[in-house]
């Protein structure tokens, strides 16, 4: 192999893997960002849920709570979603009628008494979803205040919110992205390996030249 094949082999290289490493980035910002995305409606559909719970509970019509939360359930992307009681709660207002405000699983057992959300991520090749449960905490700070209402401690867990997104729509779309840029891409590097393959005869004396400074 010749000088001018090896330095434009090495350029190829080079630049191929610099290429490799900025999709890579983009791949991993890109799946994170869908992740970012659905925590964001989750946050959003958590205080949307607290807010319409405590004017049910000033309203005095807290037995048709049912009612709002499984309407919630009809919202795009948005696979289940319920509402657990702490133990605090159910001392002081007895315990609950409704199946949905029990712990299901041991994750909403851990965020009640971590009193930290708590998000896990499942994927297949055909779909996506990602669960997140998220406490509710007894705060002076709410309006109104919840120590008006909850024999509890400033901090306290009062309970969790768990739900379930299909982020399948999120992924495909980072997917489409990522295969825009690659495809871009490779048109790049096949346009310099043509450029480096007709004009590596003036490569070599440039370098030799630099080398002499």
């Amino acid at each position: 192999m010749n000088s001018n094949k090896k330095i434009t082999l090495i350029i190829f290289s080079m630049v191929t893997l610099l290429t490799l490493i900025i999709v890579a980035l983009v791949a991993i910002g890109s799946r994170q960002s869908g992740y970012d995305s659905a925590k964001k409606r989750a946050y959003l559909t958590a205080d949307i849920v607290k807010n319409a719970l405590t004017s049910h509970m000033i309203n005095g019509n807290m037995n048709q709570r049912d009612v709002f939360l499984n309407s919630l359930e009809r919202l795009r992307e948005l696979n289940e979603l319920w509402v657990i009681r702490s133990p605090r709660v159910s001392e002081q207002f007895g315990n609950s009628n409704f199946a949905n405000e029990t712990p299901r699983d041991e994750i909403d057992k851990q965020v009640l008494e971590t009193g930290k959300e708590k998000v896990v991520v499942n994927e297949s090749i055909k779909k996506a979803n990602l669960r997140i449960t998220i406490p509710y905490t007894a705060s002076s700070a709410d309006k109104p205040n919840c120590l008006s209402c909850h024999n509890a401690k400033e901090g306290e867990v009062l309970g969790a919110i768990s739900l379930t997104f299909d982020i399948q729509e999120d992924r495909m779309s980072s997917i489409a992205i990522l295969l825009n840029i690659i495809a871009i891409v490779i048109l790049f590097l096949i346009f310099i390996l043509i450029f480096i393959s007709k004009k590596s005869n003036l490569i070599l004396p440039l370098l030799i030249i630099l080398q002499r400074f």
